[in-house]
């Protein structure tokens, strides 16, 4: 799962979740977690 973060001189910068196989709640749980932990922190350099 890749999750947008903002931009940097002009470019989309993410960060991308893996996990291993049979880990697909956690791996859900997890960015979900994430995203809303940084919603509204997006920020362009």
């Amino acid at each position: 799962v890749t999750m947008p973060l903002g931009t940097y001189d002009g470019c989309s910068v993410g960060v991308s979740f893996l996990a291993s196989p049979g880990s697909d709640q956690f791996l859900l749980n997890t960015v979900q977690k994430m995203h809303s932990s940084l919603a509204g922190e997006a920020t362009t350099f």
